[in-house]
């Protein structure tokens, strides 16, 4: 199924990458992303309070796993201290950097490159043959 905002090539390979990643270690919820940011960083409630201007103990009661998420507006701001989207924060993009780089590559591929290419995503993937033989 083709997805809104990129070409039938990349809807190929997202689909085809999704089901061949390792999911595992993404967060499943805000708190968990911050609480993931923060030990790696090695950054305390304390530090991030000061620097976000989100209140300690909204963080506290964050990494206490006493409330699961907080406002929008803090978490964009958390999310920002440690340079990311809270999309990002949350582990969204991992598939976009992925299937970026598999674009790029494919782009770089000859005509008929391309249909062995996509010929053998749809195999691998087991999705229908092409009808049209696709570029």
């Amino acid at each position: 199924m083709l997805r809104a905002g990129i070409t039938e090539v990349e809807s190929d390979i997202l689909e085809w990458t999704s089901d061949s990643m390792d999911d595992t270690n993404l967060p499943e919820t805000f708190r968990e992303a911050l609480i993931q940011h923060m030990d790696a960083a090695g950054v305390g409630a304390a530090e991030v309070a000061r620097r976000t201007g989100v209140s300690k103990p909204v963080i506290d009661k964050l990494r206490q796993r006493k409330a699961i998420t907080t406002n929008v507006g803090d978490a964009v701001r958390l999310a920002r201290y440690f340079g990311k989207s809270v999309e990002a924060l949350m582990g969204a993009d991992v598939h976009k950097e992925r299937v970026d780089e598999m674009v790029s590559l494919f782009y770089r591929l000859s005509p008929e490159q391309s249909r062995i290419i996509r010929a053998q995503i749809h195999a691998v993937a087991n999705l229908p043959p092409e009808s049209d033989g696709g570029n």
